[in-house]
């Protein structure tokens, strides 16, 4: 009993300082981001980029929902798909892209305290977030139609102070589901190592961590923010990586994997609610996400091996006898 007390204080007392330093970089972040989308910053950026984005099937408005959601999160693209006109084509593309690339700012704070490169991590998650989009505008056929289950509104006009009172009531209502689901989350990984029952997800998970080009020992890890995301789950790898019970070549994998996928199960689940399909959603991350690992691993070999020809080991000279 003792012993279990023992894990359920330090996995709270972790669990709070880090749900702490999430809050403290996810408060100022999100507000600065919902007072730019106030001022039409945005809306400005999304014409500006409107003749690139042209080439992945996106129109003014969809521009528009990729840039907003790139910098806030899925919620907001599915808002706009009611307020905007978003054809069911448009809404696909946009749905498999911002499933990779979206709440960047917050997203990439988190995985760079994880031991991950931020200007990697944001240009692998634009990138593929694109060439997802690039891709489906060249498969779907022109008349891919279907039927979006959002109700259809105008956009209302807000003042400031109305848009600031939004915020503070989100954020009222966000900071106890962190607090709690990191405090959690750590009682757990705290409870799995203590009783030595991390194993019981390594054995099982191993042959698909393996596929996947990620340490066995990843398991827990990949789990938790394939279910729970980046910044609930990404608390958790920050907690392994400062405590070195993952190493940073393993982290930087990891991090590339899950830039990719993260939140597998629920924001699939999020966007085909509304309509979209499955596959879709589902195979072109995890196919992305299994090539970006191996290319990653490829690469570093390649490297090392290159630095090991160019840089000899020195000639040791003769001894004297």
């Amino acid at each position: 009993m003792k012993r279990l007390q023992n894990v359920l204080v330090h996995g709270a007392k972790a669990g709070i300082k880090t749900a702490f330093w999430v809050l403290k970089m996810m408060i100022p972040i999100t507000l600065g981001v919902t007072l730019l989308k106030w001022a039409g910053v945005i809306a400005l950026l999304a014409e500006w980029a409107l003749p690139f984005f042209k080439y992945f099937g996106l129109s003014a408005q969809g521009v528009l929902v990729f840039i907003t959601a790139s910098l806030t999160n899925l919620y907001s693209a599915i808002a706009l798909f009611a307020t905007l006109e978003i054809d069911f084509r448009m809404a696909t593309i946009l749905a498999a892209a911002t499933l990779i690339c979206h709440n960047l700012i917050v997203e990439t704070v988190i995985q760079r305290k994880a031991g991950a490169s931020a200007l990697y991590m944001v240009l692998l998650r634009v990138g593929t977030g694109l060439l997802v989009a690039f891709m489906l505008n060249i498969i779907l056929p022109t008349d891919y139609s279907g039927t979006l289950i959002v109700d259809k509104h105008p956009v209302a006009e807000s003042t400031l102070w109305g848009i600031l009172w939004e915020w503070g009531v989100s954020m009222l209502k966000l900071t106890p589901i962190i607090l709690g689901l990191i405090v959690a989350l750590n009682c757990l990984q705290q409870f799995l190592k203590e009783f030595k029952l991390i194993n019981l997800l390594v054995i099982p998970f191993k042959p698909l961590m393996r596929l996947f080009g990620l340490a066995p020992e990843s398991s827990f890890l990949w789990a938790v923010m394939n279910s729970l995301g980046l910044a609930y789950g990404g608390a958790v790898l920050i907690a392994e990586y400062q405590e070195g019970e993952i190493n940073p070549s393993q982290a930087r994998l990891l991090n590339t994997h899950v830039a990719i996928t993260h939140s597998l199960l629920e924001d699939t689940l999020l966007f085909a609610a509304v309509g979209i399909g499955a596959f879709w959603l589902f195979v072109p991350r995890l196919v992305l996400s299994v090539a970006a690992v191996w290319i990653e691993r490829f690469f570093r070999a390649q490297v090392l091996d290159t630095s090991r020809v160019l840089s000899p080991k020195p000639v040791q000279p003769p001894q004297e006898y």
